[in-house]
C-alpha cells in the first residue's frame, strides 16, 4: 500500500521512522550509561558460561583449510549451492527457505540480526542447519540450551551516541569473549573463520546492493526494483535499512586482518557491486587441486 499524498508505500515509512528512532541521538545519549553497564554485564557472564566454552574449543579446528560465506543476495542459485555440498560452509538468516530445492546444507549457521532471530527463533531448532551460532538477545533465550545452537555475544567497541558510525568496529580475535558488530552477519562470519584457522574465505552470494539503505547521517534512501534476497521474505518481515558505508569498512578491516595473518579472501559471487574483495571464478575454485580441498 501507497500513501496517497505522498505515493511513498506504507512499509517504506515504517522502515523510516524504524531508522530514525534508533538515530536519534538525544535517545541514545540518554540511554548511554545503561547500555555501557549491559555490555559489561554480559561481558563478564558470558565468558563463564557453556556457549563461550563450545566457541572456545573451536580455535583452529580447520587450520589450513577453505571455506565459502554465503550471502543471501539474489545471485545465490540453487546451482551454485548443489556445487558446495561437499564444502565447509557458513550461511545465514533464512537459508533454510531454500532447503526443499537442494540437497545442500550449511556447515555453520550464523544469525545475529535482532528482528530475524526474533521472527525465526520458533523455526530454528527444527532445521537442518549444522552448528548455529546465534547473537545473544531476548529472542534467543526461547532456544536457548539446544544441542546445535551455541549463543555468541556481538556487541560494538562501545555504546556510541551515533547509531550509524564506523568507529565501535573491531576485529574479534577471541569470540569466545565477544564478536564486533559491523552491521552485517558475513562480518560474524570472517571471525569465526579466522578463529577456526581457515586459511582461505570465498564469498558467495555477496551481491551487496540493498533496497533500504542508510547513510552516516541516517538518511533512508530506497531503491526500487532492487531484490534483496535469493527467497521471498515472509510476509510481514522487518527489513533493516542497511548501512552501507558501515559495512564496507568492516569488509576492509577483515581484509586487512586476513592479510596481517596469511589468510586470503576472495570473491567468487556473480555479479554484484562488492569490489573490495579479488574476484574469482567459483568453477576455478572448485576445480583447484581437483574437487575440494587437497
Amino acid at each position: 500500500m501507497r500513501d496517497e499524498t505522498t505515493g511513498i508505500s506504507l512499509h517504506d515509512k515504517a522502515v523510516h521512522l524504524v531508522a530514525a528512532l534508533k538515530h536519534n541521538r538525544l535517545a541514545r545519549i540518554a540511554t548511554m550509561p545503561v547500555m555501557s553497564l549491559q555490555f559489561m554485564r554480559r561481558d563478564f557472564s558470558y565468558v563463564k558460561s557453556e556457549d563461550s566454552a563450545r566457541v572456545k574449543a573451536l580455535a583452529n579446528q580447520h587450520a589450513g583449510e577453505r571455506c565459502f560465506i554465503l550471502g543471501n543476495g539474489p545471485s545465490l542459485s540453487i546451482e551454485d549451492l548443489d556445487l558446495l555440498k561437499d564444502e565447509v560452509t557458513f550461511a545465514s538468516n533464512r537459508i533454510y527457505k531454500l532447503f526443499d530445492k537442494t540437497e545442500w546444507r550449511p556447515t555453520y549457521y550464523v544469525a545475529v540480526d535482532r528482528e530475524v532471530i526474533a521472527q525465526e527463533a520458533d523455526n530454528l531448532p527444527g532445521q537442518p542447519i549444522g552448528e548455529a551460532f546465534i547473537n545473544i538477545t531476548p529472542a534467543s533465550k526461547r532456544i536457548e540450551g539446544k544441542p546445535h545452537i551455541t549463543l555468541i555475544n556481538k556487541r560494538p567497541k562501545y555504546y556510541s551516541s551515533h547509531k550509524y558510525t564506523t568507529d565501535n568496529i573491531f576485529f574479534s580475535r577471541e569470540p569466545w569473549r565477544c564478536v564486533s558488530e559491523g552491521y552485517t552477519v558475513t562480518y560474524t562470519c570472517f571471525q569465526l573463520a579466522f578463529y577456526m584457522g581457515f586459511k582461505e574465505v570465498y564469498l558467495l552470494g555477496m551481491d551487496h546492493t540493498y533496497s533500504h539503505f542508510v547513510d552516516r547521517n541516517g538518511v533512508l534512501r530506497v531503491q526500487d526494483g532492487v531484490d534483496d534476497h535469493c527467497y521471498d521474505d515472509p510476509k510481514g518481515a522487518v527489513i533493516n535499512p542497511q548501512y552501507k558505508e558501515g559495512v564496507e569498512f568492516a569488509y576492509r578491516v577483515a581484509l586487512y586482518e586476513g592479510e596481517d595473518r596469511g589468510i586470503r579472501i576472495c570473491n567468487a559471487t556473480r555479479g554484484g557491486s562488492l569490489e573490495i574483495f579479488e574476484r574469482v571464478d567459483l568453477e576455478s575454485v572448485l576445480t583447484k587441486n581437483g574437487e575440494g580441498n587437497e
